[in-house]
């Protein structure tokens, strides 16, 4: 009875933390395609799917052509970091420029609140260098 108790507060918390994220795409990293040719390493991924990024508090920045699967992959990241407990958030570049205004007025920071930002492509994001690149081709 502890046991199912347990069970179903953690299906809850997930899927609580899974509504929040407003992930883009219903991806999970255990679907992730190796055979196709983008360049992914499932050595990679699999160092990823563990979640040490997420405790050292690591940026990753998956970069390639359009329709290659980054949106897809961003998503399974999150879906990924949701099962390890961590909140997440898909931010677009709008959204966290107002976001940092609201911070600068206030004086305090709402995106610290989140573990997890997860911001779609863009050039914009090419100044972030101390990011973790994953590239697609």
């Amino acid at each position: 009875m502890v046991e199912d108790e347990k069970t179903y507060r953690e299906n809850k918390r997930l899927t609580r933390l899974l509504k929040k994220a407003h992930l883009k795409e219903p991806a999970c990293l255990e679907d992730v395609d190796y055979h196709h040719p983008r360049g992914l390493q499932k050595q990679m991924m699999t160092e990823l799917s563990k979640g040490d990024w997420l405790t050292h508090h690591q940026n990753i920045l998956i970069t390639g052509p359009t329709g290659i699967g980054k949106t897809w992959l961003s998503s399974a990241l999150g879906n990924q970091a949701c099962r390890l407990g961590f909140s997440t958030q898909t931010l677009r570049f709008p959204r966290l420029v107002e976001i940092h205004r609201c911070t600068l007025a206030d004086s305090r920071d709402m995106m610290s609140r989140t573990e997890v930002n997860i911001l779609p492509s863009s050039a914009r994001w090419r100044s972030f260098a101390r990011s973790k690149s994953v590239s697609l081709n």
